[in-house]
């Protein structure tokens, strides 16, 4: 978030300050763990002057600085945590930084804002508990076809609770222009 709000500020991408809506996703159709934020961003922003100034059609920023930039303040925040454990390697890999033009960002809303609100896991995907197993519904990303999943009633559990998030925290926040600071 940071760096491309530091990327967007640079007259050769927006020049402006944008707006943005992070909401936190933390499970894969699987209920595996894989934190990531899906990120709503203003198509412009506020210059320093006060005037809105749009992005250019289809174009924020170019993706591969984004990414880097991205990795070194990832990096950086976490040697300040004391996070120092984070195998050396992780930093040499190639990191993807997905940012998609959505047009008005309506399907982006209507995709997102589910999760606002969403567990895990709906009822509606759970089709059976019996013998200690738990089976339930997911879609497959590459093929779109219903599969379902049969785990022990433990590791059902461990998987359901990992992406229960503390009392009080956030999912949703707010950054740039958006910012309520």
């Amino acid at each position: 978030m940071r760096a491309l709000l530091q990327l967007a500020q640079d007259p050769r991408f927006v020049g402006a300050r944008l707006g943005l809506v992070g909401v936190l996703h933390t499970w894969t159709r699987q209920l595996l763990y894989h934190p990531h934020v899906h990120y709503l961003v203003t198509g412009g922003g506020l210059t320093d002057a006060g005037r809105w100034r749009s992005s250019r059609p289809a174009f924020l920023v170019p993706q591969e600085p984004l990414a880097l930039i991205f990795r070194a303040k990832l990096r950086d925040a976490l040697k300040k945590g004391l996070f120092t454990a984070v195998d050396w390697r992780v930093w040499k890999k190639h990191w993807v930084v997905d940012c998609e033009p959505v047009g008005s960002g309506q399907a982006a809303f209507k995709y997102l804002a589910p999760y606002v609100f969403r567990v895990a896991l709906s009822n509606n995907r759970l089709r059976q508990l019996a013998n200690g197993q738990v089976t339930f519904a997911y879609k497959e990303s590459a093929t779109d076809q219903l599969k379902h999943c049969t785990l022990d009633a433990q590791e059902f559990i461990r998987r359901f609770l990992q992406h229960v998030l503390p009392p009080r925290f956030s999912k949703v926040r707010y950054y740039g222009l958006l910012s309520p600071s």
